[in-house]
């Protein structure tokens, strides 16, 4: 799952032990589940990234419908 840093990381001066450094405030980047629980519920009582919505989005391909000139011929 994709989580974003909060700014608890440089409050508390503390080293994420996955990415050996301490992220900035918005940073994204994969952890499991169990390292999601972790990093929410842990002896400082703070929360230290936020889970990202994956959105997909849709690509619309639009219709154009192109004119088609009709010529009569006069006879």
């Amino acid at each position: 799952m994709k989580v974003r840093a909060t700014n608890m990381y440089t409050e508390k001066h503390i080293e994420d032990a996955q990415l050996k450094r301490i992220p900035k405030e918005g940073e994204e980047w994969e952890v499991t589940e169990a390292r999601y629980q972790q990093l929410c519920n842990n002896v400082y009582g703070v929360k230290f990234v936020d889970k990202v919505d994956e959105v997909e989005t849709a690509v619309k391909n639009p219709v154009v419908e192109k004119a088609v000139k009709k010529t009569t011929k006069k006879k």
